[in-house]
């Protein structure tokens, strides 16, 4: 997981010398039960992404539930 979060930052922040003051992600949103292998909690700290883990997996062990996940995203308005 941790890797994922290094290469989509990578990626969408491009060349680090002209990134703003913004963070390209702020937020990972995981379920509660799922295991996700090591999260690196330190590193996150210092990317700025705040982790919130919450139900978005019921029924299928490998698919969130859409309404779960629509659930958690209206939460953050």
């Amino acid at each position: 997981m941790m890797e994922r979060v290094v290469r989509l930052m990578s990626t969408i922040s491009g060349d680090k010398e002209t990134a703003g003051p913004y963070s390209v992600l702020d937020y990972l949103l995981l379920d509660d039960a799922y295991d996700y292998g090591e999260l690196d909690d330190a590193l996150l700290a210092r990317l700025n992404v705040t982790v919130i883990k919450t139900p978005l997996i019921t029924e299928k062990p490998h698919k969130y539930d859409e309404h779960l996940v629509a659930r958690a995203l209206l939460s953050f308005v």
